[in-house]
């Protein structure tokens, strides 16, 4: 019986994962615990990123910017791709796969949204300097559909990888499938 509904079971753990996981998000604790340490984080491993091609950039707690001369990025918590990797783990989390395959996904999925958020925000750091004009466009617009496609897309490559390894038996009746049980 539980098969039949396995399409609403599945939206309904991921609707509650992601509902509780974007609420801790707002909780104060978490907020200093984990969002604001892990933005910094993020802040100093793009100007490691950039000093390596001498690009002479400091973190200065969540702003990113040039050491000389114009252009910092203001690094805040909506701009971690926090919100998008929840919404990815919480969508791999109830698939039907073994534990072990779920938490490889995620981590692999965790990894490249956040690979590309680095990239996202050298970019606007770029602009912010360079294209001041084009700052905006792109922080609002490109780079924020561009980080929730790039979740969408990983789940579904990641949905087909498994679906090929652990198939799920039919919900059509014998009859429908031209099978006898």
């Amino acid at each position: 019986m539980l098969q039949r509904f396995r399409g609403v079971i599945y939206v309904a753990v991921f609707a509650g994962l992601t509902l509780a996981a974007m609420a801790l998000l707002v909780v104060p604790a978490v907020d200093t615990g984990f969002t604001q340490p892990f933005t910094h984080a993020l802040v100093v491993i793009c100007a490691g990123v950039m000093n390596l091609f001498g690009a002479g950039v400091v973190a200065n707690g969540v702003v990113l910017s040039f050491a000389r001369g114009s252009g910092a990025v203001l690094v805040s918590s909506g701009c971690n791709a926090v919100e998008v990797c929840i919404l990815f783990a919480a969508a791999v989390a109830p698939f039907p796969a073994p534990v072990a395959a779920r938490a490889a996904g995620v981590l692999v999925g965790v990894a490249a949204i956040q690979g590309l958020n680095l990239l996202r925000i050298i970019s606007l750091l770029l602009l912010s300097r360079f294209a001041q004009g084009a700052f905006d466009f792109f922080h609002l617009f490109v780079w924020d559909a561009f980080i929730m496609l790039d979740g969408i897309v990983l789940f579904l490559a990641w949905n087909r990888w498994q679906s090929r390894r652990w198939p799920q038996p039919s919900l059509r009746p014998a009859a429908e499938t031209g099978t006898q049980t």
